[in-house]
């Protein structure tokens, strides 16, 4: 006698998945104008964090540093990205954080207080720009 076994189906995915842009970027660069647009990169590690911040042509405004993962060091971090914000004209920005296990919750903590407009990211779409930051 031949028995079946039985496959346990889930019911939906645990991945978390981030699909395909659709386009809002380019309908705020469009709406402010290029020259305004800016990109912070916020690469998340245990202690601390590197960040960038650049126009959308790719001018690096701030240059790469490193940032304590504490609540004075972040609000210093946010003090500058405003201050840069406000010395360049950027009226709209993007801002990346690297979803890195739990090491990313503070950051996010930060920029949702602030409140600026942040997205979380997975490693792979981060990656070039964390590559530009690992390199400078």
């Amino acid at each position: 006698m031949v028995t079946k076994c039985k496959k346990s189906r889930k019911s939906g995915s645990t991945k978390r998945f981030i699909g395909k842009p659709s386009g809002k970027i380019q309908e705020r660069v469009s709406k402010v104008g290029a020259d305004r647009f800016a990109i912070v990169v916020v690469d998340c590690a245990t202690r601390r964090s590197k960040w960038m911040l650049c126009s959308f042509f790719g001018k690096v405004i701030v240059e790469p540093s490193v940032v304590e993962q504490s609540k004075g060091c972040l609000a210093v971090m946010i003090e500058a990205v405003r201050e840069a914000f406000e010395k360049e004209g950027i009226v709209d920005s993007i801002i990346a954080i690297e979803m890195t296990g739990i090491y990313h919750k503070p950051v996010q903590r930060a920029f949702r207080k602030a409140p600026l407009r942040y997205s979380p990211c997975s490693s792979v779409r981060v990656q070039p720009f964390s590559q530009c930051v690992a390199s400078r």
